[in-house]
């Protein structure tokens, strides 16, 4: 079984090579929210994952210590600039349909992974219904409107919401209308 600490950095892994680094902020039974954290050690955006997916959270570690040691410098210089979360994090939930609405209310683009799929989507959310939503697809090589998905929730098993690329894109896809 997997150990959460809250607000502890750490590197969290869901399988392939890669991993996430950030704070677990919002814990469920089935799901988690972190905090995450770019190679620079300045936050990136909030991850929400399915525990289901993580294969190992470590705490420990020399890559660890240097991040710590890149977020000690930035909260010292104070120069985080507009790296910073625009959601406030009472809005925030463990719970994939509460993130779902906030993204729609903030008319904000979202980052989702589907079960059994090695591909991003993202986009803007259209529509929520009972069970399922819309997607309006943005495609991030062009920022570009790709191609509009019917989702069911259950599918999904990571989103990112808030993220600095997403911020970008939604720029990039606004000027390109």
């Amino acid at each position: 079984m997997i150990t959460l600490l809250k607000d502890k950095i750490a590197e969290f892994y869901s399988g392939g090579e890669g991993f996430t680094v950030g704070k677990c902020i919002l814990d469920s039974d089935d799901a988690i929210l972190i905090e995450a954290l770019d190679l620079q050690g300045k936050w990136d955006g909030f991850y929400w994952m399915k525990k289901n997916t993580l294969t190992e959270v470590i705490y420990d570690s020399e890559y660890i210590d240097k991040m710590k040691l890149y977020v000690e410098y930035w909260n010292d210089k104070k120069e985080q600039n507009d790296n910073h979360p625009t959601i406030t994090y009472s809005e925030l939930s463990a719970n994939i349909n509460d993130l779902l609405k906030l993204a729609y209310q903030k008319k904000s683009l979202i980052t989702i992974i589907r079960n059994a799929e090695e591909e991003l989507d993202t986009g803007f959310i259209k529509s929520i219904e009972n069970d399922k939503f819309t997607l309006e697809c943005v495609d991030i090589s062009s920022a570009k409107m790709l191609e509009i998905l019917e989702v069911k929730t259950d599918e999904v098993v990571f989103a990112e919401i808030d993220g600095i690329d997403n911020r970008l894109l939604e720029y990039a896809y606004s000027k390109n209308k």
